[in-house]
């Protein structure tokens, strides 16, 4: 399936804002992704795909996820539940893939017009808001640069990847290096 998402920093005065706007925001809940790559933390920026296993409120999804353009706005992404995290990483580990990076954040959701939107709180990272809808034609394009629109994000520039942000954390400190090292190999051997 192809995907459009875009991805924007919030200050904590924006991200309050648009929790008290009309938007009906689902509760709150922690999402844990692990992402597993033939260079591990480096896969999307060396290979230019990934596998995610997250895991969200009592479910476990298995992502592929690959870049169409270089701009980090269209996807190429297919999707399966599975059963259990921890299997999943054991069978991604056991096939060759290493894992890369662990995002955890607080995440609310909504719906909005058929676009999906999600208001992220990361470890790490900060708080963001994130803009995705499916499909790849010229109404697609239009409810997705309307939302946008109406959010109020029109002049704000869009993030890269969370992915590439917290790499680009790792490679600035070494606690954030050490820490999300650590806590991948936790991961990895909790099976």
């Amino acid at each position: 399936m192809i995907e459009y998402e875009k991805r924007f920093k919030l200050t904590d005065k924006e991200y309050a804002n648009i929790l008290a706007g009309s938007i009906s925001w689902s509760d709150p809940t922690t999402v844990t992704d692990i992402t597993f790559g033939l260079s591990g933390a480096t896969s999307m920026q060396t290979h230019g795909w990934v596998v995610r296993v997250r895991k969200k409120r009592g479910k476990v999804i298995v992502d592929y996820k690959a870049p169409i353009d270089k701009d980090w706005t269209q996807w190429e992404e297919i999707a399966m539940e599975v059963s259990d995290f921890s299997s999943a990483i054991s069978f991604f580990m056991k096939i060759g893939l290493k894992p890369g990076l662990v995002l955890e954040r607080e995440r609310r959701e909504a719906l909005m017009g058929g676009v999906s939107l999600s208001i992220d709180d990361f470890k790490y990272l900060g708080k963001f808001i994130e803009i995705e809808v499916d499909g790849e034609n010229d109404r697609t394009k239009t409810l997705f640069n309307n939302s946008i629109s109406s959010l109020g994000l029109g002049n704000k520039t869009p993030q890269k990847p969370y992915g590439s942000l917290l790499l680009e954390k790792m490679n600035n400190s070494a606690d954030i290096k050490n820490q999300i090292e650590q806590y991948v190999s936790e991961l990895s051997t909790e099976r």
